[in-house]
């Protein structure tokens, strides 16, 4: 045994210089490996420990992402929702147009079925106005007189006519002023012709004598004066029907008709500051309706679409407006020059002006033709020559 720990203990040997080579092996000291594993393992350590954090991070970001992936999810499908509403409301508004347009185009039917209705039952009456007013007159008494003495129709016929009513229009006025129009329906309607076509006697005085008309008929036809006494100055024979222009002539060619139409064709481009303005839709849509029988447009407007400029400014309603325009016809837009707005001076509207190119009617002739006095000029040239040798 004691043999068995001599040759082990050679290999535990050392000697005196191996024991001072390790001084670190002495109890109290470290030796620089084992400072170095330190080191190395507590940089591990804090490295695993910020790599648990950014695991955790990652975790949370990763729940976060799994959240909002979910809830984009159900935006998207809430969208999706949306969309398949907003179809199916548009096909509904869409509907509903259809209808509220079908709906608009009955009502005006029935609305002009109406006005024709008054119109008809009002063909009859006459509407005398000037004619002095007396308290406890009688307005038949009254009218017959005034046909008797102003129209100069004999006494037999007017005693002969015959009236289903005949009163003034309106209240009494507890102020003495313009007296009230005297309306009175004829009971046949040859003595209304007969009386009215005696309205020339009329001229130069201050009675007038009118067609009773609704109140959406006469408004049409204080637009068409101005157009018929257009086409009367140009020399064409111009008479207005009940709501309608009619025109003895064909109208060939251009047309041009220009002037204060006292109303704003399109609202929003010809207006500014619209509040408190009183706006009149039913002209503007007689005037719309011309234009479109008459193939007419706005010279200015088609040539300037999207300018806003103005003819007119109201002091009341502190509105400017595009009252005054020259309406063309369609196949003379070529030929415009220039149309331009100017400033208000001299008048409270702007002046408009208009300038067409002038276009040169006569043809050249695409055919090329000899000119043949260049042939009698040469023989009148060699006979003169042929002269002079003989």
């Amino acid at each position: 045994m004691k043999k068995a720990r001599c040759a082990a203990s050679p290999a535990k040997s050392e000697t005196p210089s191996s024991k001072r080579q390790r001084p670190a092996d002495s109890p109290g000291t470290t030796s620089p490996a084992g400072k170095d594993i330190a080191d190395i393992l507590e940089s591990i350590d804090k490295r695993l420990s910020s790599f648990d954090a950014r695991l955790s991070l990652v975790e949370i970001l990763h729940r976060e992402f799994k959240c909002l992936r979910e809830s984009l999810e159900y935006s998207q499908q809430q969208v999706e929702t949306l969309a398949a509403e907003n179809a199916t409301l548009r096909e509904s508004v869409k509907s509903l147009t259809e209808n509220v347009t079908q709906l608009n185009r009955e009502n005006k039917k029935i609305k002009e079925t109406v006005i024709d209705l008054q119109a008809r039952s009002m063909r009859d009456n006459l509407v005398f106005s000037g004619i002095p007013e007396a308290a406890g007159e009688d307005a038949e008494t009254t009218v017959k007189s005034f046909i008797k003495t102003h129209l100069k129709l004999p006494e037999d016929t007017v005693k002969n006519i015959v009236f289903d009513r005949v009163h003034r229009l309106g209240p009494i006025r507890a102020t003495a002023g313009r007296p009230r129009p005297i309306v009175a329906k004829f009971g046949h309607f040859k003595q209304k012709q007969h009386v009215k076509s005696r309205g020339r006697e009329l001229k130069g005085t201050d009675f007038s004598m009118n067609v009773q008309f609704p109140k959406e008929i006469l408004e049409r036809r204080r637009v068409l004066f101005p157009i018929r006494r257009g086409f009367i100055q140009k020399g064409s024979r111009a008479v207005i029907t009940v709501d309608r222009l009619a025109l003895s002539e064909r109208l060939d060619g251009t047309l041009v008709l220009g002037g204060d139409l006292n109303l704003g064709l399109n609202e929003e481009m010809d207006r500014l500051n619209t509040a408190g303005t009183q706006r009149n839709w039913q002209s503007t849509n007689i005037i719309k309706q011309y234009m479109s029988d008459f193939g007419l447009c706005d010279a200015w407007r088609s040539l300037h679409p999207t300018s806003k400029e103005y003819t007119f400014f109201s002091h009341v309603h502190h509105s400017y407006t595009r009252l005054d325009y020259f309406l063309v016809s369609s196949s003379l837009l070529s030929d415009i020059s220039d149309t331009e707005i100017h400033p208000i001076a001299v008048s409270d509207h702007g002046p408009v002006s208009l300038t067409l190119m002038h276009k040169n009617n006569t043809t050249p002739s695409k055919n090329w033709r000899f000119n043949i006095s260049l042939l009698k000029d040469s023989q009148r040239s060699l006979q003169r020559k042929a002269s002079g040798l003989l």
